[in-house]
């Protein structure tokens, strides 16, 4: 009885072209994700590079300032032994005129040998620090003139008679001790220069681990800000995520509404079988079926056979 009647039918057909917007946001949520996290490594890494930083700054300049130290640690030994080598002048000079004993010529070689090698030695080091060489020379030509000094009062000890006046023992002693006079105040001014060059290479190395230690703290701060952010653009998307299959559901309750409420005969068909899978109550109404029997028929159940002729 029905047979003849042309509805105005609205026949949806579902097939996987719906799902590509969907197949694309999954996609570019998959890119953005492999982005942060590839920005995470990268802020940790560069944590850890400022860290590594830090630490190599810090113990090269623990190892610059201790060398340093140790090096006018050295020095200041070798120059305190220096003087004391000089001054063996003096106290020999004053146990020959105590006693008429001289110093023998042996022990006054040794003594000689020994001041050269002191010598040698210091300009070695003192050829390491710049700015020191001028008063190291200035120590020498000193030294040297009591050494000389020194050698003269020998030999005349040497050669004086025993029942000799040593009266003249006492005029070398106060040119010896004019001599040391000169000799330590060369050392004074060697010793300041010492002292300035050590605290300017700890100042420095200070001064770079105060460096070091900003740039990790900016680090930090910066890595800080990087992963606030990108937490707060995570917790952004993911709340973007959930509100698509919200935004889909009330879609479908929309569309599902017009559906059911659609005054015109409408439903929706299997694309690979053609049979109903929904139908509203317009066509119910319309066509005179249920909707258990609209199930088990297809459009075709709706017309005639010549309708299709």
């Amino acid at each position: 009885m029905y047979g003849r009647y042309r509805p105005y039918p609205l026949i949806a057909k579902w097939n996987s072209t719906h799902f590509a917007p969907l197949r694309g946001i999954s996609r570019r949520m998959t890119r953005f994700f492999s982005r942060r996290l590839l920005v995470n490594i990268a802020v940790v890494l560069a944590a850890l590079g400022a860290n590594a930083f830090v630490a190599c700054e810090r113990i090269g300049g623990l190892r610059d300032s201790d060398d340093a130290t140790l090096r006018s640690m050295s020095l200041l030994r070798d120059l305190s032994a220096y003087r004391s080598a000089l001054a063996e002048s003096l106290t020999q000079l004053s146990r020959f005129e105590a006693t008429g004993a001289a110093e023998t010529v042996a022990s006054h070689d040794a003594r000689e040998a020994h001041l050269d090698a002191l010598e040698s030695g210091l300009r070695a080091q003192i050829s390491m620090e710049p700015g020191m060489t001028g008063s190291f020379d200035a120590l020498v030509v000193r030294a040297a003139v009591m050494r000389h000094d020194s050698t003269e009062a020998l030999e005349r000890a040497h050669n004086a008679a025993p029942s000799e006046s040593r009266t003249w023992a006492d005029t070398s002693f106060v040119q010896l001790g004019e001599d040391q006079q000169a000799v330590d105040e060369e050392l004074s001014a060697l010793r300041a220069r010492i002292d300035t060059a050590t605290t300017i290479a700890l100042d420095r190395s200070a001064q770079a681990s105060s460096n070091a230690m900003l740039l990790l703290v900016f680090t930090m701060l910066a890595g800080s800000a990087v992963l606030i952010w990108l937490f707060a653009s995570h917790e952004r998307t993911s709340r973007e995520k959930l509100g698509i299959p919200r935004a889909r559901h009330n879609s479908n309750e929309c569309f599902r509404g017009m559906f059911e409420a659609h005054p015109v005969p409408m439903w929706i068909v299997d694309r690979e079988t053609m049979r109903f899978v929904a139908v509203n109550p317009a066509a119910i109404a319309h066509f005179g079926y249920s909707e258990s029997e609209f199930m088990s028929m297809t459009p075709g159940h709706l017309h005639h056979a010549d309708d299709f002729s």
